[in-house]
């Protein structure tokens, strides 16, 4: 692949299919399902916005922007608005809608919108198929999600979507039959089976101490199945079951079933059923004295039907239901639900929803095809390892990598979505508990084999006790003061987030801001108060490569202290002799020159200058570029070094273009860029000009004019939107008002939370410690953990267990010298703006 010449990013200007009528649309086309055929929801469609014009740029330039045209690609759903299982309906059919939307918005598929035709199971067999049958046979559809009801989608599969080779995806049915159905690989389900809710509620049931239990279970697939495994479970485990009794829906009184239930002297009723029948018997469950204790499953975990019952008479009592613990996928998902529907993201199923629908989408985008034939052929081509992976915040990411014939793995809102050979998911159970009246989670995921230990459940505590101390050198004055603040803000969110999981062992993080003025002096100086005064030994900082090298040479090395700099990208960091203490979380020049070098040939550039700021960074890069450009068959006619803090930079400049350069790679930072650039252009000393990221700042180029340096190319260390980037956006723009698109914010951020892990592992605040423990939290094996579960992170590394951080600036895996090997990105300015190309190129790429 060259690095621009594929570029076919197709994006949105604004444009997508509204599709957000479900819930009372819907409504109103299930009214007549019973006597005629029934209606899909309609879906109007936003008018056309005028596409943005073509980047006058040197060849080539990225394409313009796409809105989804033509005849849509459409996807049914099958979910219940009216009937047993209404209370959850509403929600999902949302979630799917936000799957379409998302799409759309990156483009569609093939410039073609996803429209989402709704109709109504009714948590009814009957309902259901008929329902279904109009799907594929009136509205051509052959990928469907549904339904929630195991029943109705065993008859669903049976009757229509295997006998016409239509595609159904269940994001609730968790009935174990589901697995066995001889189904032609077209049944699939992003929910687990409850051949493992039933193991892990019978593994609950025998830590809460019950000996003796009964089920009341719905008179179907879903209840049956689930209270055969539940009982068999419990009694291998030494309990008993003294009461397993069906219920039919729809009834107004369980008395008689209550009674058969509680004859046998059970301490506890297992509540397997939907809401709406749930409502009745647990009423009367309390309110006839037949039990004091109960216990809950994913189709009661309700909180509409707890406060109509009156949640305090369940406080206390704890339930199961298919749940992952929260992750950056699970974590962007939310904020797109609400930010985007205005919806509450706690709602059940609405993430496995959201995945199946998504799921289908690629699947038709990656097989090219609406046929369920070919559909069912890519499910696992888009949702399995291996990959790049992608999630909820990324599907233009997705469809991109797609339409480049590269691999995908979407990890999704519920969880990693991989398919087995049935079409099943191994995700985990949540224990959830009622708890002050509203339905809580304990903090317990478990999968199979885990064993569960109520006591255990993760509390939030305040933290207390002394501060533990982090330090930052960080550019508040200097030439590159204009990156300072952000990356400031970045380290002070990693302290907020660890500390409002309960800090370290109940210990509060405080950062310690010194100012390292990008300057060898004022930095060593600021790092001799961090350590010496403050108590530091575990330093985020600096920016500037010449900066961090005196700093690491005269303070931290000698003194034992942890470096670990966001910014600093020389060369000369990997060779230190440094006794295994300094790190850092941004990429070394000796990739990104390469990538630059490979640029500008890509450009067609022949001839080049580079000016550089002199020092580590601006002499490793410029030669690690002239280097490999001149190895492409280019010529570099002047390398000129220049120092800061001149008012006039004529004569570098004239040097700099006397060998005939068309182009002048700008190696510098802001502050000392705004004077050469603008003489540059006033002086016409050159029209063209390349970048690093030293010199990717708005400001300065809304200071100079952008349009001076319209369709010109840079480069910068980062990395494509991935599920831990858009959750520290997310998290860095509600939590401090900021701007997340800051260079440098999301490695300053991981640096900052891998010293406080590491400190966690260590248990440990002395610098050989935290030295130790750093590959232990930032490099594979162990459970990943990204910016939206610190939470998760550090019950895990309480627990003894092995974790994997993965950063909002790509993955955290530090080599032998301290480096990590993420990707660059190649960006422009276009209409006055540092956009992205979309391109971000690693190791061995082209």
């Amino acid at each position: 692949m060259q690095i621009l010449k594929s570029y076919a990013a197709v994006r949105m200007s604004g444009v997508f299919v509204l599709l957000l009528v479900a819930a009372l649309s819907v409504s109103v086309a299930v009214a007549s399902c019973s006597t005629e055929e029934p209606t899909p929801t309609p879906v109007p469609v936003a008018p056309t916005a005028t596409p943005i014009p073509p980047t006058e740029a040197p060849e080539p330039t990225p394409e313009e922007a796409m809105e989804p045209s033509g005849d849509p690609i459409k996807i049914g759903t099958l979910i219940d608005v009216t009937g047993d299982l209404a209370a959850f309906g509403p929600p999902i059919v949302l979630a799917t809608d936000l799957a379409a939307l998302l799409i759309n918005e990156a483009g569609g598929i093939d410039g073609r919108p996803i429209e989402m035709v709704h109709r109504d199971s009714g948590t009814s067999p009957q309902i259901a198929t008929d329902a279904a049958s109009a799907l594929v046979n009136v509205d051509g559809v052959e990928a469907i999600v549904g339904s929630l009801s195991s029943g109705v989608t065993l008859a669903v599969a049976e009757s229509v979507t295997i006998p016409n080779g239509a595609v159904l995806v269940s994001p609730a049915s968790t009935s174990p039959a589901i697995t066995s159905l001889d189904d032609n690989d077209t049944v699939f389900r992003t929910t687990v089976s409850d051949a493992l809710q039933g193991v892990i509620a019978a593994q609950l049931a025998n830590q809460l101490g019950y000996e003796n239990v009964a089920t009341l279970y719905i008179n179907n697939a879903y209840g049956e199945g689930l209270s055969n495994v539940f009982q068999e479970n419990f009694e291998s485990q030494g309990g008993t079951v003294s009461a397993a009794v069906p219920i039919e829906g729809g009834q107004a009184s369980y008395a008689s079933e209550l009674r058969q239930a509680s004859q046998g002297g059970a301490e506890v009723l297992m509540a397997l059923s939907y809401p709406e029948t749930a409502g009745v018997y647990l009423r009367e469950a309390v309110e006839g004295q037949y039990f004091d204790d109960f216990m809950f499953v994913d189709g009661t975990k309700n909180q509409e039907m707890f406060d109509n019952l009156g949640a305090n008479n369940f406080e206390g009592n704890y339930g199961t239901a298919p749940g992952a613990p929260g992750t950056p996928t699970q974590e962007t998902f939310k904020d797109l639900y609400s930010s985007k529907l205005d919806g509450d993201p706690s709602s059940l199923f609405i993430s496995e929803a959201f995945d199946a629908a998504v799921i289908l989408a690629l699947a038709i985008a990656e097989s090219g095809s609406e046929d369920g034939d070919d559909v069912k052929a890519a499910m696992r081509e888009v949702a399995n390892a291996p990959g790049e992976k992608v999630g909820p915040g990324d599907l233009d990411r997705a469809l991109q990598l797609i339409s480049e014939g590269r691999d995908i793995d979407y990890v999704g809102a519920a969880g990693d979505q991989d398919f087995d050979e049935n079409g099943d998911v191994q995700n985990t159970i949540e224990v959830w508990k009622i708890e002050g009246g509203q339905v809580t989670s304990t903090g317990i995921f478990a999968s199979p084999g885990d064993s569960i230990d109520i006591t255990a459940a993760p509390t939030t505590m305040e933290p207390s006790g002394d501060p533990i101390k982090i330090g930052t050198l960080i550019d508040a004055t200097g030439d590159l003061a204009v990156f300072g603040p952000p990356i400031v803000l970045a380290t002070d969110l990693a302290a907020l987030l660890i500390n409002e999981a309960g800090g370290i062992d109940g210990r509060q993080i405080e950062m310690v801001h010194r100012d390292s003025g990008t300057s060898p002096q004022i930095a060593t100086d600021a790092a001799s108060a961090l350590v010496n005064i403050d108590g530091v030994e575990a330093i985020v900082g600096s920016l500037s490569s010449g900066v961090t090298l005196a700093v690491a040479e005269s303070v931290t090395i000698p003194n034992g202290a942890v470096l670990v700099s966001p910014a600093s990208t020389s060369p000369a960091i990997s060779s230190l002799d440094d006794n295994d203490l300094v790190f850092r979380t941004t990429v070394s020049d000796a990739f990104q020159g390469v990538i630059l070098a490979q640029l500008a040939d890509e450009l067609g550039y022949e001839n080049v200058a580079t000016m550089y700021i002199n020092n580590a960074y601006g002499e490793g890069l410029s030669t690690v570029f002239s280097e490999t450009f001149e190895s492409l068959g280019g010529t570099v006619s002047a390398s000129v070094p220049i120092e800061g803090g001149q008012a006039s930079y004529t004569s570098e400049l004239r040097q700099a273009s006397q060998g005939g350069a068309t182009v002048l790679m700008a190696m510098s930072y802001p502050e000392t860029a705004g004077v050469y650039l603008r003489e540059a252009v006033e002086g016409q000393f050159f029209e063209e000009f390349m970048f690093v990221d030293g010199t990717k700042n708005q400001e300065m180029f809304d200071d100079l004019g952008a349009g001076s340096f319209e369709g010109n190319y840079g480069t910068a260390p980062g990395a494509p939107g991935t599920p831990s980037q858009t959750a520290f956006q997310g998290l860095y723009a509600s939590k401090l008002g900021g701007d997340p698109s800051s260079i440098f914010i999301s490695e300053a951020f991981d640096a900052a939370v891998i010293l406080a892990l590491a400190i966690a592992e260590a248990g440990s605040e002395d610098g050989d410690d935290i030295k130790a423990a750093i590959r232990k939290v930032a490099n594979a094996p162990g459970e990943q953990v990204g910016p939206g579960d610190l939470a998760k992170a550090l019950q895990l590394i309480s627990e003894g267990k092995d974790i994997d951080y993965v950063g909002a600036a790509g993955e955290q895996e530090m080599d032998e010298n301290g480096d990590v090997l993420n990707t660059i990105e190649i960006w422009m300015i276009q209409d006055g703006q540092i956009i992205s190309t979309g391109y971000f190129v690693g190791a061995g790429d082209s």
